[in-house]
């Protein structure tokens, strides 16, 4: 638990200049939702690439789930409205507070890689309360998951 609130801590620090001017061409950038691994729940990566690829990989809970990966695409307005998400709230100067967690309270990290491969990425705790890094991982989420079936979306664990 140390190390990853240490990770968290180091990734947290902003950067200088504006999300629009990091991300750069958009076709050539992604983000990157990934939620963490808890008690009775397994991870879950929403991978979201400038030209419409969607890449989801369930990691298993226990012996009896398997991994799930799932790859779409997406039109290019839902490809906007993730980047618009991340360009609004300025995830490229967006301050985590410092915070720790619980014993297996979820734990979400964003990642947003620009066009010549540069990563900013930031983490928290669910109950650490960023506005405008909860409003991201809503966003990604909503854009995704309109595009899957209800069985798909609870074997993925997402909604």
């Amino acid at each position: 638990m140390r190390a990853l609130v240490e990770r968290m801590q180091s990734e947290a620090r902003p950067l200088a200049i504006e999300t629009r001017e990091f991300i750069g061409d958009q076709r050539n950038a992604s983000v990157r939702v990934d939620r963490s691994t808890t008690y009775g729940l397994g991870g879950v990566a929403i991978a979201v690439t400038g030209n419409g690829k969607v890449r989801i990989d369930k990691q298993p809970w226990g012996e009896r789930e398997k991994a799930i990966t799932h790859k779409l695409a997406l039109a290019q307005p839902d490809v906007d409205a993730v980047f618009a998400a991340v360009v609004a709230d300025d995830f490229a100067r967006l301050v985590i507070p410092e915070h720790t967690g619980y014993p297996d309270e979820p734990s979400y990290t964003v990642e947003l890689t620009n066009a010549i491969g540069q990563t900013r990425r930031a983490s928290k705790f669910v109950r650490c309360e960023c506005a405008g890094f909860q409003r991201i991982v809503a966003a990604v989420g909503a854009v995704v998951i309109k595009h899957l079936d209800a069985k798909l979306r609870e074997q993925l664990t997402l909604g």
